[in-house]
């Protein structure tokens, strides 16, 4: 199994290949978005990529770098949700953290599965009464 010292340098050859020329690392982690220090880091085997770091890594590079590092793969709608949820305003993003926790637990006081009718009958209900109008 490659390391992520292996794995970072051949995506790095790659994209090398890909903008047609040699280039630098400082491209690179400019490319990733992720500091030049910690790439340096990570290629040369004295560290590995963690928090947003990761996160950045997966999203140019390919959820592989998970499977190299021996960490399951995120849920990549909860991820995306994650990022659009920093981006809401104060009280929105107040109201609809409010609305899904009063929801969980009702789906787990009742033992509901996400799946069932009631289940999402409960949670287009609860949303509506924090202000949120679920539309298809």
């Amino acid at each position: 199994m490659a390391t992520v010292k292996d794995w970072l340098n051949a995506k790095f050859n790659e994209w090398e290949k890909m903008q047609g020329g040699r280039q630098s690392y400082y491209a690179f982690a400019r490319y990733l978005e992720v500091g030049q220090a910690g790439l340096a880091s990570w290629m040369s085997g004295n560290g590995v990529p963690s928090g947003d770091d990761l996160i950045a890594i997966a999203s140019k590079l390919g959820p592989e770098i998970y499977d190299v590092m021996g960490l399951p793969r995120p849920n990549v709608e909860v991820q995306r949700l994650t990022v659009s949820f920093t981006n809401l305003p104060p009280d929105i993003r107040d109201n609809l953290t409010r609305a899904v926790t009063e929801i969980e637990q009702v789906l787990r006081q009742e033992r509901l599965r996400p799946d069932a009718a009631d289940a999402r009958r409960i949670a287009i209900e609860t949303l509506a009464r924090w202000g949120f109008r679920y539309t298809k």
